[in-house]
């Protein structure tokens, strides 16, 4: 497994905030595409994966894949202040 980071390695709670791998697999995109994640809590406009992340998080909606089965219970990129912008 490795982390690698893009900006800050924490964020005020002191957790870490970083990609992580595991036998040279994106793990963050394979939550993101399977739909056990979704993307929140961004506070810059351009991290170097979140195109692909966008991507993954869009085939999950797209295809109802778990969180994103459960009806109202999430909104991809919405601007609420704490969410990415679209693109």
């Amino acid at each position: 497994m490795k982390i690698y980071f893009d900006g800050d390695e924490r964020d005020n709670y002191n957790r870490i905030l970083g990609y992580i791998e595991v036998d040279d697999k994106d793990y963050n995109e394979e939550l993101l595409k399977k739909g056990y994640a979704q993307l929140r809590y961004l506070f810059r406009d351009k991290y170097k994966r979140l195109d692909k992340y966008r991507d993954a998080e869009a085939y999950a909606n797209q295809n109802k894949l778990n969180i994103w089965s459960l009806k109202d219970y999430t909104t991809p990129g919405i601007d609420d202040g704490w969410n990415y912008t679209s693109r």
